[in-house]
């Protein structure tokens, strides 16, 4: 398995001055996903006078048992619904799988976003599949069609954002994991007994060869690549050292981690092969610009992960997937760059404002927590914001429902009277990103120029 393909370097520390078309991957791949979609509804509608005999020929040989409404219409939206249902989880394996052409394209928030709608769909097109089969096939994969169903319920509540915001990353994982195994079974049921797959051999082939694509890309980024970065760079704890009660930066060395080409606003997956710690790959961002030397996160212990950061052993093996995330410094091309964080988000923010303070840009960041602990890393943004007088650092501390800690388009006004002239980089929790965002919006920053990430999985 080779290595994963590196990230562009960043051009010598000088930020690129053109901004590079993300219309064209988005067309490129919404192209692909209709044409196969034509396929689909294609390969139903020149299936139904054949299909309808089979029907037939299967209750006469007993292998369908008849109930109350099994008509040629409940049939075909059967066969539809499946078929969809099908297809809706093939394109969400795809777009999970990590390659890098749909990574670089959509960026990690926008791609989770389409998974979960599209998880959502899927959901509801089997809910409908079951509703209206003509019969109830006397076969052995009628049970791989329920385990296909119970594993789409598992996706669909796990990723509900009020049942997601309160799982522990590793439970969400495992359940994702599982969920996976489980489609591949509803692909076997679709393969069997489905009327427009199981009598062409060809369109089952393909059928299965997309979706196998990407359980081997699901596969490879996360179980695969991590093991050759590993050989590669033999990843491993150096320091924990607490920046504040609560507050933790971890620091990760190994061998020529330049190779890694890693950036500031970017973030890995990060598994520590420690008791209790191994079996979850975390998403953390980085909190410095890597040096060659050391990777840093700096992570506030809230949940059950976060807190084991503070007890790790110095050597503890590290494996990581990455690095991942589009936002770095050669998106801003804008002279002035307003930062605005809140929460975790202050560990990306903190590394792009030196980084973009070392290629010369005007740098605001405004950074909103809710007691000073938060505050964790302000000697290090106050060290910077000395050395280069064009940044400019606003701390909000306490409750939003403050009015001085408020993010509107007045409160940003009034900390960076040019706002509208700037680039935007928006990152926190999700409530807060979409705040700051109408806020930016209402200030005057035209759409293109907002760049955000959430802090959530």
């Amino acid at each position: 398995m080779s290595p994963p393909k590196p990230n562009p370097p960043a051009n010598n520390g000088q930020l690129e001055t053109t901004r590079s078309n993300r219309v064209a991957p988005w067309l490129v791949l919404l192209v692909i996903a209709v044409i196969g979609l034509i396929a689909v509804v294609w390969l139903w509608f020149s299936g139904n006078g054949t299909s309808r005999v089979g029907l037939e020929t299967g209750r006469q040989l007993g292998r369908f048992r008849d109930h109350h409404g099994s008509g040629p219409f409940n049939h075909d939206m059967a066969r539809l619904s499946g078929l969809l249902a099908g297809y809706a989880t093939i394109l969400l394996t795809l777009l999970m799988a990590r390659f890098p052409f749909v990574e670089r394209s959509l960026g990690p928030d926008q791609l989770a976003r389409w998974h979960a709608r599209l998880g959502v769909g899927a959901f509801a097109l089997t809910a409908i599949h079951l509703a209206s089969i003509p019969g109830h096939p006397n076969d052995w994969t009628i049970r791989l069609a329920h385990v296909a169903a119970a594993t789409m319920a598992l996706l669909a509540v796990t990723s509900i954002p009020v049942v997601r915001h309160r799982l522990p990353y590793s439970v969400w994982n495992t359940a994702h994991w599982v969920g996976y195994m489980g489609l591949w079974q509803g692909l076997m049921h679709q393969v069997r007994v489905g009327s427009d797959l199981s009598g062409n051999r060809w369109v089952a082939a393909a059928w299965i060869a997309a979706f196998t694509v990407g359980l081997i890309g699901l596969m490879d980024s996360r179980l695969f690549q991590p093991l050759v970065l590993h050989q590669a760079h033999h990843l491993r704890l150096d320091r924990v050292v607490e920046e504040a009660p609560g507050v933790v930066s971890v620091y990760i060395t190994g061998q020529n981690l330049a190779a890694l080409n890693a950036q500031a606003g970017q973030f890995f997956r990060w598994r520590f092969l420690t008791r209790g710690m191994w079996f979850s790959a975390n998403p953390y961002s980085l909190s410095s610009v890597p040096d060659g030397q050391h990777l840093r996160i700096t992570v506030s212990q809230v949940g059950g992960h976060s807190k084991k950061l503070a007890g790790l052993p110095t050597g503890t093996t590290v494996l990581v997937e990455g690095p991942s995330g589009i936002i770095t410094p050669s998106r801003f091309t804008r002279q002035e760059v307003l930062l605005l964080a809140g929460g975790s988000g202050i560990g990306p923010a903190r590394a792009l404002t030196e980084a973009l303070a070392r290629a010369g840009k005007t740098v605001t960041l405004i950074y909103r927590c809710r007691s000073g602990a938060g505050l964790a890393l302000q000697p290090e943004l106050d060290q910077i914001a000395a050395t280069h007088p064009a940044v400019q650092i606003h701390c909000l501390v306490g409750p939003s429902s403050d009015p001085d800690n408020a993010l509107t388009a007045q409160r940003l006004k009034e900390l960076n009277p040019t706002v509208g002239q700037a680039d935007v980089f928006v990152c926190g929790p999700a409530r807060f990103t979409k705040a700051a965002r109408q806020a930016a919006l209402a200030a005057g920053v035209p759409h293109r120029h907002i760049f955000s990430e959430s802090i959530s999985f």
